[in-house]
């Protein structure tokens, strides 16, 4: 049986909160609203039914409450939120929200002890591995990733200043793991493709989303028909048949590399490559071509342009 030993405390409802009683909150700019991100950090239980926003709501932070499962929870173990404010056992990489005193299913109300203290092993459980499809926990510090076959991926939002770093350490089966950013700063990817062991994305939670602080590329990104290049890929590979037209975002952090080669032509060939270029003169390209087997140009990302650094039988236009 639930019991609640604690006296709430009284905040404004940042929405319709009547059907979340008993469910984590958390505080955000505008007040009290449900937890809604697996593993989030959450700053109570939602302990009274207010229809609208403004209106206040009871937040239990201590001693004893109750909250609603979400899943099994043995008792005593340590619990976290899901995506719906419900309690789901902790997993490495997310926040410890509360401490079951009882064992629960999804939909039972159990008792609750807040956490008293922080465990010493917090800052080693921040490097946290993730082989299944899924969600990312949003409060490792490092996650080793395992890409096997075409797997997809999502990272929701973060605390800000939060620095995150997914490192691809295994791919296998002809890897294709993508992740799904939820909320990407200004127009940055919102989607990235991890394809071989060594590439590295590192983000930053801003109020704006994340952002990338950092890449490290690796493997080869191998084109045939039109389309973008995968920035993570150190090197560029494309065929011309006939007229090809082929794409290269902006770079994302100074120095950042790309290697095109072309390895192959048949037809009448013309393979455009459409990117903000810099030659080797200094002039600005917005393309170059190359119609030949073993043409390519070696750049590097100055912070505004992909720079030439070294090129064979390729013209810029």
């Amino acid at each position: 049986m639930a019991t609640i030993d604690s006296t709430p405390v009284s905040l404004d409802a940042a929405a319709d909160l009547s059907a979340k009683l008993y469910r984590f909150g958390k505080m955000t700019s505008t007040g009290i609203n449900v937890c809604s991100v697996l593993g989030e950090r959450a700053d109570g239980v939602i302990g009274s039914k207010p229809t609208a926003v403004g209106q206040a709501v009871a937040l239990y932070q201590d001693r004893i409450f109750q909250v609603e499962c979400g899943g099994s929870i043995d008792k005593g173990g340590k619990i976290t939120t899901d995506a719906n404010g419900k309690a789901v056992a902790h997993t490495s990489g997310y926040h410890v929200n509360g401490v079951a005193l009882e064992a629960g299913v999804d939909g039972k109300f159990i008792s609750v002890l807040a956490p008293f203290a922080v465990a010493p092993t917090a800052e080693a459980e921040s490097v946290v591995a993730v082989s299944a499809p899924g969600a990312i926990p949003v409060t490792a510090s490092h996650v080793l990733l395992s890409v096997d076959g075409t797997d997809a991926f999502t990272l929701a939002d973060g605390d800000v200043g939060h620095e995150l770093t997914i490192d691809c350490v295994a791919a296998a089966n002809t890897p294709l793991g993508t992740v799904t950013i939820n909320d990407a700063y200004g127009s940055e990817p919102t989607s990235w493709v991890f394809t071989a062991v060594g590439q590295k994305l590192t983000l930053r939670m801003t109020s704006g989303g994340w952002k990338v602080i950092g890449l490290q590329q690796a493997g080869t990104d191998l084109r045939t028909t039109d389309g973008a290049f995968n920035p993570l890929c150190s090197l560029h590979t494309f065929e011309v048949a006939d007229t090809k037209a082929y794409s290269l975002a902006d770079g994302l952090v100074a120095g950042q590399l790309a290697t095109f080669v072309c390895t192959a032509n048949s037809g009448t060939p013309a393979g455009t490559i459409t990117a903000s270029f810099r030659t080797l003169a200094g002039a600005t390209s917005a393309s170059f071509s190359a119609n030949a087997s073993g043409d390519y140009a070696h750049c590097v990302w100055t912070g505004s342009k992909w720079q030439a650094l070294v090129i064979n039988s390729v013209t810029f236009a």
